[in-house]
């Protein structure tokens, strides 16, 4: 019998089955062979149920996973302060968990780049430029996800434009990409992408304005 204070290693109820089988060999000589083969299946399942809790434990941690998916809804807000010379993007979106524990968001990151033509991005952010809001109340970056749940959230990240970076981002007919990521435990990434075109229009109002101006893009898929 197990000693409740000293629990059965892996290791020890492997040997514990090789001495079954063979004393099981000795005794069931004259047997027919499945008796043999029975006593060796309740002899195996006798270890298993031996397990430690600690063992079967740590074989859950390690298998079960977080299911998390991003889905954006259909509009991005797309925005310029002349005064700050700040440039912000503002999108919702839902999170969802379909799997077996609980999923943290632990960093999250954005790239501005053209795509009408090979380029570097323009802009990058990093996590310190994201606001995160939920229910119009901000929450911190760093948020559970837990499983069988859905969270209905609003992202918005800002950052400094220069005046050579607002001559390059405001350009007629031009195409551009935020590509938007965050992440999970485990370093899983869930990413969105927007993709959207500037008009002759829009360098117009964003390049005569003297207060912010605000700009609605809808459906900004990327085929």
């Amino acid at each position: 019998m197990a000693d409740p204070q000293n629990p059965p290693t892996v290791e020890s109820l492997a040997s514990e089955v090789k001495e079954l089988q063979k004393q099981l060999d000795k005794e069931t000589k004259g047997f027919t062979g499945w008796v043999k083969w029975l006593s060796l299946i309740l002899a195996f399942v006798a270890a298993v149920f031996a397990v430690p809790k600690g063992v079967l434990d740590l074989y859950d941690r390690i298998h079960s996973r977080p299911n998390t998916h991003v889905t954006p809804e259909s509009t991005l807000l797309l925005s310029y302060d002349p005064k700050t010379k700040v440039i912000s993007f503002s999108s919702d979106f839902t999170i969802s968990n379909t799997g077996e524990r609980l999923d943290t968001i632990e960093n999250m990151g954005a790239t501005l780049q053209r795509v009408d033509y090979t380029s570097s991005p323009l802009i990058s952010f990093e996590d310190t430029n994201f606001t995160m809001f939920e229910n119009n109340a901000k929450i911190t970056n760093r948020f559970p996800v837990n499983k069988e749940a859905t969270r209905s959230l609003t992202c918005l990240m800002d950052h400094y434009l220069s005046d050579d970076n607002k001559t390059s981002m405001f350009q007629p007919q031009s195409q551009w990409r935020l590509n938007l990521e965050f992440t999970g435990e485990y370093q899983s990434k869930y990413p969105i992408q927007y993709c959207f075109d500037i008009s002759q229009g829009m360098v117009d109002e964003f390049g005569a304005a003297r207060d912010k101006v605000t700009k609605r893009l809808l459906n900004p898929w990327c085929n």
